[in-house]
């Protein structure tokens, strides 16, 4: 059970810093 928490917090923290990302990327591909 614990391992499932781990598992889910680092996916909820690398999305956290991977989605910013691909908002900046689309926006930047949109004013091209």
């Amino acid at each position: 059970m614990r391992k499932t928490l781990v598992i889910l917090g680092t996916l909820a923290m690398a999305g956290s810093t991977i989605l910013p990302n691909i908002a900046t990327n689309l926006n930047s591909n949109q004013k091209k």
